[in-house]
């Protein structure tokens, strides 16, 4: 029974913690409220409850999110240059040994979400002496066939609610359910891209790649605009543009990521298997408990799928190719804090954006320009009306104001958070940080501290401690 619960509550931070049916049992209650669809607006803002008017929306909304439009790469895929050699390609493409299978298979945590075959990865764990053989032979097969059977890469969307308030799709947050038998090939072939992500990705880039931390990022970001905060002379000031990102990886052009990938240097047969995982998905809608109709998606990666990450960034090398092309022709200049330091013009972390350029319209709009050449190449769609600009202070206002005009963004004091923390921090450290102490609190007085004992609690405050600043 206390096996039961823990599955079903998803607390996988308590495996030190109390083992107790009651908490179980009250996390799974309040996760099943949290998670429910009781009302959605539709296309039209019509007002749906009833559940099969709520699976016609769902089903209706990712249908759009997943359709195919025409896409323009070249402009963006000539820009790449090559990195993959023929050793790692060599490496890429080596026979597969039942060790890298099984290495994939005990990686995952055991009470995982199942995908729609309904067996996690503890099952698999679990039965590994008996049927591990079987598996790696059958999964070899498939790859060497270069074809999945029907059902191995159906794939069930739950839906995780963002914020107070929940009105339309939007808010709605899609988590990708992938059989495991799926997950261990993607596994195997996402360890094996890992160790030549350092080649092929920029070090703007500091999201997946192995021996690169987030923090990295987040310190440069809080030097820049710190710089351009105390930047209060000069005829030259600098913008710092933070992008929000649609529905990122639910946007991206298959067509984009094959030619990225074959302009980088990787083999046929490695952009063949990739693409294999990637297009070969049926997505069902999880609404309620209920799957909606099967949709046969025509662009998109999966949160969820071991790949998607590491085919995100390989994408987003797009975006940076872009923005190196600019500088060397002296169509924008990054920031420079010091005579010795080196000049930074964009920080990428996944989907998080921060770019910057001069305080001038040429440099505005030729920045508007690439994000359209991106866009259009790869399928992303930036969301300017939540994007914004901070500028140094040496900048006139009517300045600040035709360069937010022309990008279509906000110009604001600060840049809020960039990967979790304040990206702009003001004489009052108490009050910069004060989210942190709010956080921890909230969960400290919350109903599920009630029904740990102090042992339990002090698990439950390391835990929350661990996840910040993510």
């Amino acid at each position: 029974e206390d096996a039961f619960w823990r599955q079903r509550a998803k607390t996988h931070w308590l495996q030190c913690g109390d083992l107790n049916t009651k908490f179980f049992h009250a996390s799974a209650t309040s996760r099943h409220k949290i998670n429910r669809i009781t009302s959605l607006l539709d296309s039209s803002d019509s007002l749906v409850t009833n559940n099969i008017g709520l699976c016609e929306v769902a089903r209706d909304y990712f249908v759009d999110i997943f359709q195919k439009q025409n896409s323009i790469i070249d402009p963006v895929v000539n820009l790449i240059n090559p990195s993959i050699t023929l050793d790692d390609n060599t490496m890429l493409t080596a026979p597969f040994v039942i060790e890298e299978f099984k290495e994939a298979t005990f990686s995952m945590k055991p009470d995982k979400c199942p995908g729609p075959d309904g067996f996690n990865p503890g099952f698999f764990q679990h039965f590994w002496p008996t049927c591990g053989q079987e598996i790696f032979q059958q999964c070899c097969s498939w790859l060497a066939t270069g074809a999945f059977p029907p059902t191995l890469n159906m794939t069930n969307i739950a839906l995780i609610p963002k914020g107070d308030s929940q009105v339309s799709m939007k808010d709605w947050r899609p988590i990708s359910l992938c059989n495991v038998l799926y997950k261990l090939v993607a596994k195997v072939l996402a360890n094996r891209l890992k160790r030549i992500l350092d080649k092929c990705i920029s070090n703007s880039q500091s999201a997946f790649v192995p021996g690169r931390s987030i923090l990295d990022n987040a310190m440069v970001a809080i030097e820049v605009i710190h710089h351009m905060k105390a930047k209060t002379k000069g005829k030259l000031g600098d913008v710092a543009l933070k992008l929000d990102i649609s529905k990122a990886y639910d946007r991206i052009d298959w067509i984009y990521l094959q030619g990225v990938m074959t302009k980088m240097g990787f083999s046929d047969q490695w952009v063949k298997w990739i693409m294999l995982c990637v297009e070969s998905v049926d997505y069902s809608v999880l609404v309620n408990g209920i799957m909606t109709e099967p949709i046969k998606p025509s662009r998109g990666l999966r949160q969820g799928d071991p790949l998607s990450p590491y085919l995100f960034i390989i994408c987003a090398e797009g975006l940076t190719a872009l923005i190196r092309h600019a500088e060397s022709s002296g169509d924008i200049h990054g920031v420079k804090i010091c005579r010795n330091a080196p000049i930074i013009s964009h920080l990428l972390f996944a989907d998080d954006c921060f770019l910057f350029f001069r305080a001038n319209i040429n440099e505005a709009v030729a920045m508007k320009n690439i994000l359209a050449t991106y866009e259009a190449a790869s399928g992303q769609a930036i969301n300017f009306q939540k994007s914004e600009i901070f500028c140094s202070r040496n900048v006139l206002q009517v300045d600040q104001h035709n360069i937010s005009t022309t990008l279509g963004v906000q110009a604001v004091l600060g840049t809020g958070k960039y990967l979790g923390l304040p990206s702009l921090i003001g004489r009052s450290k108490k009050s910069t940080f004060n989210f942190i102490k709010d956080r921890i609190w909230k969960k400290i007085n919350s109903w599920s501290s009630k029904c740990l004992s102090k042992a339990g609690r002090e698990v439950l405050i390391k835990s929350v401690l661990q996840s910040i600043p993510t």
